[in-house]
């Protein structure tokens, strides 16, 4: 290990935004240590590789090759090339700002007792957005991993997420080692790539666990890139599921007992019966807030009832199952 920062992002067909953040972290103005950047190409078939090779001599680019798919398969095929005291996690999808690294270093300079660091994040739409954008602002953090909170200590599994995390090198090795059962992953049901998420709060959960504190440092900023697809209606609404999913597969993770999870899936049926006659009689044909509040919260739910009775996606189920290749997810809710 030596004073140096790492920079670590997996990336899965990034050509889309990998040209505007490769360009932004070119332009960032350097910390006191040396910078490293570790770019794991997880399988990816579009240009991803060629605009990596691009950006390798103008970059201090170390390019890594990760074929089995999944984020978490991704980051820990890195393990061995993380040589940094500071390990900076992000995704292939943000614009830090100039200071972005100056402002980390710093935090974690003058808080020796802090071994985990989050920073701001603000949803950037690169594209036209969809008619239910507007109408999801309440949820944007859920949505677009909007992240604001004040400086100083937090508890890192409800404020630290993946676009901009920091990590000492101790704690970073122990965290992507896993095992992960949420996260990006490569299942695709009904066309859709499906996965519980919660895998940076799953992660930090458990360093801090084992006694590890976390500082949110608002000043480091980053833009998340916001495209056209993830402001569709039905992949937001999928991701409610996802989220709800998640969730309760993290709080049940310590309970193997029927009955437990049970009543939390019996819970969150309720609730999204609940819901349901007023989405009916609302409706849902204008962009609504009110109405797009009804329907996250509907899907949440469901996602919840998913989790507490099938848990996560089988792993095995791979790209392009249908639903009878989710042995844990046996059920159409």
């Amino acid at each position: 290990m030596k004073q140096q920062i790492d920079i670590l992002f997996t990336t899965h067909n990034g050509a889309r935004t990998l040209p505007r953040m490769l360009e932004a972290l070119s332009r960032v103005s350097p910390p006191k240590r040396p910078v490293r950047i570790l770019a794991v190409n997880n399988g990816s078939t579009d240009e991803t590789a060629s605009i990596l090779a691009g950006w390798a001599g103008q970059l201090p680019l170390v390019l890594v090759h990760c074929a089995e798919p999944g984020k978490a398969a991704a980051q820990a095929s890195a393990l061995a090339h993380l040589v940094g005291d500071l390990v900076v996690i992000t995704d292939d999808d943000i614009i830090p700002e100039p200071d972005w690294l100056q402002q980390l270093e710093q935090a974690a300079d003058e808080t020796p007792e802090a071994s985990i660091f989050g920073g701001s994040i603000m949803p950037l739409p690169i594209d036209p957005v969809g008619p239910w954008y507007e109408a999801s602002a309440g949820l944007k953090a859920d949505l677009f991993a909007f992240t604001l909170y004040p400086r100083g200590f937090v508890t890192g599994a409800d404020t630290i997420f993946g676009p901009n995390m920091m990590l000492r090198h101790g704690e970073a090795l122990r965290s992507l080692k896993g095992p992960f059962v949420l996260g990006p992953s490569s299942v695709v049901r009904k066309g859709k790539r499906v996965f519980p998420l919660g895998d940076e709060s799953e992660m930090i959960a458990r360093l801090e666990r084992e006694g590890a504190k976390s500082m949110f440092v608002p000043e480091a900023r980053v833009s998340h890139m916001v495209r056209d697809f993830q402001t569709d209606l039905g992949f937001m609404l999928q991701r409610a599921q996802n989220h709800g999913r998640g969730v309760a597969i993290r709080a049940l993770k310590a309970s193997r007992g029927w009955r437990v999870r049970a009543r939390m899936a019996a819970d969150s049926l309720l609730r999204a019966a609940w819901i349901w006659p007023r989405l009916v009689l609302g409706g849902r044909s204008k962009p609504d807030a009110r109405v797009f509040g009804r329907l996250y919260g509907f899907n949440w739910h469901l996602g919840r009832a998913k989790g507490a009775l099938f848990g996560p996606f089988s792993p095995a189920a791979g790209k392009g199952a249908g639903s009878k290749g989710l042995a844990e997810d046996r059920a159409a809710l």
